[in-house]
């Protein structure tokens, strides 16, 4: 997660530390979640905006602690089928810079990372469930909408921030990645180091925090923290879900 989101989550942890890695120095959140079958521990990792940093840290952070579950979660941009607050769980991530210019125009070769399927699944199916859906009731909304709505699908993630219909990044994401619900810049580096862990599940989660469209006034309206809460609450919620009784 990226260091402003990190903060949303320590709220949640009981017990909590700070840890270093005995390399690099790097800081973590450590603590506990209370589950219907025990204490959980959390460890809260950071990583700063592009795919390589995001890579880079996931590789260390899950080298080092060696978890079951992995989650990136942070805040996206909507493309499309979404609203602020909404929460979009990452069922691919389209890494859309990968491509070969030529003489023609750059020809698209993009990549792409999966969530884990057991844990993309079990988010999905959880959205349903009368447990989250008391806890969505609950969240504050401040000048926004509620309850907020949960979709799952493909997110874009690249290397820039697309902050205007009318810019050649936007026109080239309606025309390679028209599917694409959320735009980032983290996840496909995620996904990608994750892949080389196995054993580790992990899930891309984002909350919409702007829209494309009018990417300032919501910025102005305190939509990122809004997103950042949301996104977090799902994610404990979630985790608490896959240690029940």
């Amino acid at each position: 997660m990226e260091g402003n989101e990190r903060q949303v989550f320590r709220p949640y942890l009981s017990n909590e530390q700070v840890v270093r890695h005995p390399a690099t120095q790097t800081d973590y959140y450590t603590g506990t979640l209370l589950t219907e079958t025990g204490e959980v521990k959390l460890v809260l990792g950071r990583t700063d905006q592009t795919n390589v940093s995001a890579a880079l840290e996931t590789g260390q952070a899950l080298n080092h602690f060696t978890p079951r579950y992995a989650f990136f979660v942070g805040v996206a941009g909507g493309l499309k089928d979404v609203d602020l607050g909404d929460i979009v769980i990452g069922k691919d991530v389209y890494g859309y810079e990968r491509g070969k210019t030529t003489a023609d125009g750059f020809k698209a070769r993009p990549g792409a990372g999966n969530s884990s399927y057991v844990l993309e699944r079990t988010a999905t199916h959880f959205v349903q469930s009368k447990e989250w859906k008391d806890i969505a009731r609950q969240l504050p909304n401040g000048t926004f909408q509620s309850p907020i709505n949960i979709v799952t699908g493909t997110i874009a993630s690249g290397e820039k921030v697309d902050g205007a219909v009318t810019s050649e990044l936007h026109t080239f994401l309606q025309q390679h990645c028209n599917h694409a619900l959320a735009v980032e810049m983290e996840g496909f580096g995620f996904l990608e180091a994750a892949r080389q862990h196995p054993q580790v599940h992990a899930l891309v989660v984002r909350g919409i925090s702007d829209l494309v469209d009018d990417k300032s006034k919501s910025e102005g309206l305190g939509s990122q923290p809004y997103a950042s809460a949301n996104a977090a609450a799902f994610t404990i919620a979630l985790i608490k879900q896959l240690y029940s009784a």
